[in-house]
């Protein structure tokens, strides 16, 4: 199967790219202009230049493929960027929509995040029937999410399926780029984490998530939505787990997020 990755340099992406390539298929690697390609080097990937702004670019990258992983997006938790997640990650999946639609694609598989869905009540279970309700998440980049999630989903129908998934946050190998987490496990072996937040997240292989984006396009029910998660654990122990492995003793004070929030 001939396939288009969107986002195909990021942490989740390139494990993508390799799994993809290793069930033989042929890869596009949607790239944004510029962007260093260095966590493909050495695979046999085609390569595309353009940004989700650029519709004629995402048509090039999509030309010739039957089959669309969309991971490409911003993320952000930092105020004041409502404009640019919306640019990006709403405007952006509408106009993948439109190039899957103008190339044949026959399915497309948007990458959404665990953070589309209302947080549950203290103690009750997320599942992919909770609610994705932009007036009711948490921060811009959730709400960019949500409403990303509805432009992919509402384009379903006879000529291009559509399916979302939702991972949470992703650890493992092939975090080129440096992500937060990746940052984390860094500051941790350098015995340079000042703190501990007193909370917990979910945390997954990122083998597994890509495996699940694949999954999705094998075998997903058109129009669903699927979370893509493990399981939740504390920061605290967390950080037990890692000392274990890395025979590094020094534990950081605890805080409570309250003050977390404060400072």
């Amino acid at each position: 199967m001939k396939i288009a990755v969107t986002g195909a340099t990021g942490h989740i992406g390139n494990n993508l790219v390799r799994l993809l390539l290793s069930k033989g298929h042929e890869v596009t690697a949607f790239l944004y202009k510029g962007t260093s390609a260095h966590p493909l080097d050495g695979l046999n990937v085609k390569i595309i230049e353009g940004t989700l702004e650029d519709l004629d670019s995402l048509v090039e990258a999509f030309s010739g493929n039957e089959g669309v992983f969309h991971l490409a997006g911003r993320i952000s938790i930092v105020p004041g960027l409502k404009k640019e997640l919306y640019q990006t990650n709403v405007i952006g999946t509408r106009n993948v929509v439109i190039a899957c639609r103008k190339t044949g694609i026959r399915r497309l598989v948007y990458t959404s995040s665990i953070h589309a869905f209302e947080d549950p009540e203290k103690g009750g279970i997320l599942t992919e029937k909770s609610p994705c309700n932009s007036k009711k998440v948490v921060g811009y980049y959730a709400w960019s999410k949500v409403l990303s999630t509805e432009e992919a989903l509402k384009a379903n129908g006879k000529e291009l399926e559509t399916i979302s998934v939702h991972p949470s946050g992703a650890i493992g190998p092939g975090d080129f780029l440096g992500s937060k987490m990746g940052n984390f496990f860094k500051h941790f072996l350098e015995e340079n984490l000042p703190v501990l937040l007193n909370g917990n997240y979910d945390f997954t292989d990122v083998r597994d998530l890509a495996m699940g984006h694949l999954l999705a396009m094998e075998k997903g029910r058109a129009g669903e939505k699927y979370l893509l998660t493990n399981r939740n654990i504390s920061i605290p122990e967390f950080v037990a787990q890692l000392q274990k492995i890395t025979d590094i003793t020094k534990t950081p004070p605890v805080i409570p997020i309250w003050l977390a929030k404060f400072a």
